[in-house]
């Protein structure tokens, strides 16, 4: 995100009801934004990806189509983040989208294999299971590991 798209992200906020909370010094694309009840934080990255377009579920229902990254895209972008900052959701997060990845795409596999090749230990692994949303919470990151290369070796 270029900085004036970041200005101008912030001159909109009040807009929306929205209002900054925090800016990273030293990476100005990541802020919190809050509406008062709810804090989000954004992590932007310059460029652009491989996207395409989805349907979007709502709770209530409701649905809106949306423009989002490939799940090889988002492969790329969340083994990025993890080798980043090392949070133990950016794996969980690749646990999942196992199921939306195509094993047989040359970039799924070189990219997935590098990155389990040298995957470092998360700094924060203790709060694996208050991220599983449905399924077996007592999961741990060397399971997940397991896993992934499991998936990758199972063609």
């Amino acid at each position: 995100m270029k900085n004036k798209s970041v200005k101008d992200l912030l001159l909109l906020l009040p807009k929306y009801g929205l209002r900054m909370l925090w800016r990273d010094p030293e990476s100005p694309t990541n802020l919190r934004v809050t509406n008062g009840d709810v804090s989000v934080l954004i992590e932007a990255k310059e460029g652009t990806g491989e996207s395409m377009i989805r349907e979007y579920y709502r709770v209530d229902g409701s649905s809106l189509t949306i423009n989002v990254l490939t799940p090889t895209e988002l492969l790329v972008r969340k083994i990025e983040a993890y080798l980043g900052r090392r949070f133990v959701r950016d794996i969980y997060d690749l646990f999942v989208l196992t199921k939306f990845l195509d094993k047989k795409d040359y970039l799924v596999r070189i990219s997935l294999s590098n990155f389990l090749d040298s995957m470092p230990s998360p700094f924060d692994e203790e709060i694996l299971g208050s991220l599983v949303y449905a399924g077996n919470a007592s999961i741990s990151y060397s399971e997940i590991s397991r896993y992934l290369r499991s998936w990758l070796d199972d063609l």
